[in-house]
Protein backbone atom coordinates (compact mmCIF):
# COMPACT_ATOMS: atom_id res chain seq x y z
CA UNK A 1 0.00 0.00 0.00
CA UNK A 2 1.37 3.46 -0.76
CA UNK A 3 1.88 5.85 1.43
CA UNK A 4 0.68 9.70 1.22
CA UNK A 5 1.84 13.29 2.50
CA UNK A 6 -1.68 13.40 3.93
CA UNK A 7 -1.02 10.43 5.80
CA UNK A 8 2.68 10.83 6.63
CA UNK A 9 3.14 13.01 10.06
CA UNK A 10 6.55 13.15 9.49
CA UNK A 11 6.13 14.07 5.35
CA UNK A 12 3.57 16.49 6.38
CA UNK A 13 5.61 17.94 9.09
CA UNK A 14 8.56 18.65 7.14
CA UNK A 15 6.24 19.90 4.15
CA UNK A 16 5.07 22.71 6.28
CA UNK A 17 8.52 23.84 7.70
CA UNK A 18 9.67 24.07 4.08
CA UNK A 19 6.77 26.21 3.20
CA UNK A 20 7.35 28.07 6.30
CA UNK A 21 11.36 28.36 5.10
CA UNK A 22 10.68 29.29 1.35
CA UNK A 23 7.43 32.62 2.55
CA UNK A 24 10.30 33.48 4.98
CA UNK A 25 12.80 33.73 2.41
CA UNK A 26 10.79 35.05 0.27
CA UNK A 27 10.34 38.06 2.80
CA UNK A 28 13.93 38.60 3.34
CA UNK A 29 14.53 38.76 -0.04
CA UNK A 30 12.32 41.07 -0.89
CA UNK A 31 13.39 43.44 2.25
CA UNK A 32 16.55 43.07 0.80
CA UNK A 33 15.94 44.04 -2.62
CA UNK A 34 13.47 47.41 -1.21
CA UNK A 35 15.36 48.17 1.51
CA UNK A 36 12.26 48.15 3.38
CA UNK A 37 11.11 46.23 6.65
CA UNK A 38 7.46 47.02 5.82
CA UNK A 39 6.47 46.62 1.74
CA UNK A 40 2.69 46.55 1.81
CA UNK A 41 -0.28 46.24 4.25
CA UNK A 42 -0.15 42.74 4.35
CA UNK A 43 3.17 42.57 6.20
CA UNK A 44 1.89 45.18 9.01
CA UNK A 45 -1.06 47.59 8.29
CA UNK A 46 -0.60 49.94 10.74
CA UNK A 47 2.80 50.39 10.01
CA UNK A 48 2.59 50.35 6.59
CA UNK A 49 0.41 53.29 7.09
CA UNK A 50 2.70 55.26 9.32
CA UNK A 51 5.57 54.86 6.77
CA UNK A 52 3.50 56.28 4.17
CA UNK A 53 2.64 59.38 5.56
CA UNK A 54 6.05 60.09 6.44
CA UNK A 55 7.05 59.25 3.19
CA UNK A 56 4.94 61.59 1.48
CA UNK A 57 6.23 64.38 4.60
CA UNK A 58 9.78 63.96 3.05
CA UNK A 59 8.29 64.53 -0.49
CA UNK A 60 6.91 67.32 0.82
CA UNK A 61 10.51 68.59 2.72
CA UNK A 62 12.06 67.89 -0.65
CA UNK A 63 10.40 70.21 -2.93
CA UNK A 64 10.52 72.94 0.05
CA UNK A 65 14.13 72.24 0.03
CA UNK A 66 13.95 73.01 -3.81
CA UNK A 67 11.65 75.64 -3.66
CA UNK A 68 14.51 77.31 -0.82
CA UNK A 69 17.33 76.58 -3.20
CA UNK A 70 15.82 78.08 -6.41
CA UNK A 71 14.81 81.30 -4.48
CA UNK A 72 18.12 81.84 -2.60
CA UNK A 73 19.56 81.33 -6.11
CA UNK A 74 17.55 84.37 -7.31
CA UNK A 75 18.25 86.60 -4.67
CA UNK A 76 22.61 85.67 -4.78
CA UNK A 77 22.26 86.65 -8.45
CA UNK A 78 20.41 89.77 -7.77
CA UNK A 79 22.73 90.80 -4.83
CA UNK A 80 25.77 89.83 -6.92
CA UNK A 81 24.42 92.44 -9.65
CA UNK A 82 23.64 94.99 -6.74
CA UNK A 83 27.04 94.70 -5.61
CA UNK A 84 28.19 95.40 -9.13
CA UNK A 85 26.32 98.62 -9.81
CA UNK A 86 27.64 99.93 -6.61
CA UNK A 87 31.12 99.42 -8.15
CA UNK A 88 29.85 101.27 -11.31
CA UNK A 89 28.68 104.14 -8.94
CA UNK A 90 32.40 104.63 -7.15
CA UNK A 91 33.63 104.60 -10.60
CA UNK A 92 31.21 107.13 -11.96
CA UNK A 93 32.09 109.22 -8.78
CA UNK A 94 36.20 108.92 -9.80
CA UNK A 95 35.01 110.84 -13.48
CA UNK A 96 33.23 113.41 -11.64
CA UNK A 97 35.65 114.34 -8.67
CA UNK A 98 37.95 114.36 -11.52
CA UNK A 99 35.53 116.76 -14.02
CA UNK A 100 35.18 118.98 -10.81
CA UNK A 101 38.61 120.12 -10.97
CA UNK A 102 39.39 123.90 -12.03
CA UNK A 103 40.62 124.70 -15.22
CA UNK A 104 39.49 121.31 -17.57
CA UNK A 105 39.61 122.13 -21.40
CA UNK A 106 36.38 121.31 -23.40
CA UNK A 107 37.88 118.17 -25.07
CA UNK A 108 38.62 116.65 -21.13
CA UNK A 109 35.44 117.35 -19.94
CA UNK A 110 33.47 115.79 -23.07
CA UNK A 111 35.92 112.82 -22.47
CA UNK A 112 34.93 112.84 -18.84
CA UNK A 113 31.50 112.89 -19.73
CA UNK A 114 31.60 110.30 -22.51
CA UNK A 115 33.37 107.57 -19.80
CA UNK A 116 30.59 108.60 -17.24
CA UNK A 117 27.37 107.63 -19.52
CA UNK A 118 29.52 104.81 -21.05
CA UNK A 119 29.59 103.35 -17.25
CA UNK A 120 25.96 104.58 -16.82
CA UNK A 121 24.62 102.36 -19.26
CA UNK A 122 26.81 99.97 -18.00
CA UNK A 123 24.54 100.27 -15.35
CA UNK A 124 21.45 99.75 -16.89
CA UNK A 125 22.80 96.14 -18.66
CA UNK A 126 23.96 94.97 -15.56
CA UNK A 127 20.74 96.06 -13.99
CA UNK A 128 18.58 94.24 -16.64
CA UNK A 129 20.76 90.92 -17.08
CA UNK A 130 20.15 90.13 -12.99
CA UNK A 131 18.01 87.11 -14.18
CA UNK A 132 17.50 84.28 -12.91
CA UNK A 133 14.80 81.32 -13.30
CA UNK A 134 12.50 84.12 -14.93
CA UNK A 135 12.84 86.25 -12.15
CA UNK A 136 14.89 89.59 -11.65
CA UNK A 137 14.44 91.27 -8.41
CA UNK A 138 16.35 94.81 -9.22
CA UNK A 139 15.00 96.04 -12.29
CA UNK A 140 12.06 98.77 -12.98
CA UNK A 141 8.94 96.62 -12.68
CA UNK A 142 10.19 94.03 -10.43
CA UNK A 143 7.69 91.61 -8.10
CA UNK A 144 8.39 90.66 -5.01
CA UNK A 145 9.74 86.94 -4.78
CA UNK A 146 7.57 84.40 -2.51
CA UNK A 147 9.33 81.40 -1.71
CA UNK A 148 7.99 78.33 -0.56
CA UNK A 149 8.96 77.75 2.98
CA UNK A 150 7.07 74.89 4.31
CA UNK A 151 4.75 71.99 3.84
CA UNK A 152 1.91 73.61 4.46
CA UNK A 153 2.63 76.58 1.84
CA UNK A 154 3.57 79.24 4.07
CA UNK A 155 6.33 81.38 2.10
CA UNK A 156 9.23 84.00 2.73
CA UNK A 157 8.88 86.95 0.73
CA UNK A 158 11.40 89.04 -0.83
CA UNK A 159 11.01 92.42 -1.98
CA UNK A 160 11.93 93.38 -5.57
CA UNK A 161 14.75 96.52 -5.40
CA UNK A 162 14.96 99.02 -8.49
CA UNK A 163 18.60 99.94 -9.00
CA UNK A 164 18.06 101.06 -12.29
CA UNK A 165 19.76 104.72 -13.19
CA UNK A 166 16.13 106.20 -13.45
CA UNK A 167 15.23 104.58 -10.36
CA UNK A 168 18.17 106.01 -8.62
CA UNK A 169 17.24 109.45 -9.22
CA UNK A 170 16.65 112.19 -11.94
CA UNK A 171 19.91 113.80 -11.43
CA UNK A 172 21.92 110.52 -12.06
CA UNK A 173 20.12 109.71 -14.94
CA UNK A 174 20.24 112.80 -17.00
CA UNK A 175 23.64 114.59 -15.57
CA UNK A 176 26.44 115.47 -17.56
CA UNK A 177 29.85 116.85 -16.58
CA UNK A 178 29.65 119.41 -19.44
CA UNK A 179 30.48 122.10 -17.28
CA UNK A 180 31.26 122.62 -13.13
CA UNK A 181 27.46 122.88 -12.64
CA UNK A 182 26.73 119.61 -14.31
CA UNK A 183 29.75 117.50 -12.32
CA UNK A 184 28.72 119.48 -8.75
CA UNK A 185 25.15 118.34 -10.00
CA UNK A 186 25.89 115.02 -10.83
CA UNK A 187 28.65 114.13 -7.46
CA UNK A 188 25.73 114.77 -5.27
CA UNK A 189 23.46 111.88 -7.51
CA UNK A 190 26.21 109.88 -6.87
CA UNK A 191 26.45 110.25 -2.99
CA UNK A 192 22.69 109.27 -3.19
CA UNK A 193 22.46 106.56 -5.72
CA UNK A 194 25.55 104.63 -3.74
CA UNK A 195 23.62 104.77 0.02
CA UNK A 196 20.24 103.77 -2.09
CA UNK A 197 22.11 100.47 -3.65
CA UNK A 198 23.61 99.95 -0.29
CA UNK A 199 20.26 100.20 1.40
CA UNK A 200 19.09 98.25 -1.39
CA UNK A 201 21.23 95.15 -1.00
CA UNK A 202 20.63 95.26 2.91
CA UNK A 203 17.48 94.71 2.42
CA UNK A 204 17.80 91.89 -0.33
CA UNK A 205 20.16 90.00 2.09
CA UNK A 206 17.28 90.19 4.91
CA UNK A 207 14.29 89.78 2.93
CA UNK A 208 14.41 86.03 3.29
CA UNK A 209 15.20 85.99 6.83
CA UNK A 210 11.77 84.85 8.70
CA UNK A 211 13.98 85.12 11.99
CA UNK A 212 15.37 88.08 12.18
CA UNK A 213 18.21 90.58 11.15
CA UNK A 214 20.44 89.41 8.13
CA UNK A 215 24.38 88.43 9.47
CA UNK A 216 25.34 88.51 5.45
CA UNK A 217 25.72 85.10 5.08
CA UNK A 218 23.06 82.68 3.38
CA UNK A 219 22.07 80.33 6.18
CA UNK A 220 20.90 83.71 7.69
CA UNK A 221 18.47 84.74 4.65
CA UNK A 222 17.17 80.95 3.85
CA UNK A 223 17.42 79.53 7.70
CA UNK A 224 15.11 76.64 6.84
CA UNK A 225 16.88 75.55 3.76
CA UNK A 226 19.99 75.44 5.97
CA UNK A 227 18.17 73.13 8.31
CA UNK A 228 16.94 71.36 6.15
CA UNK A 229 19.67 70.46 4.30
CA UNK A 230 22.08 70.13 7.68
Amino acid sequence: MAMSVNTNAGAMIALQNLSKTNKGLETTQLRVTTGLKVNGPKDDAATFAIAQNMRGDIAGMTAVKSALAMGEATVNVAISAGKAVSDLLIEMKTKVVQANQAGLDTDSRDALNNEFTSLRAQLDTVVLSAEFNGKNLITTGGSALAVLSTIEGSTISVSAQDMSATALGADLNTSVLTDATGATTALSAIDSAIVAVSNSLASLDRGGDAQGPAQGCRSQRFPVAHALSA
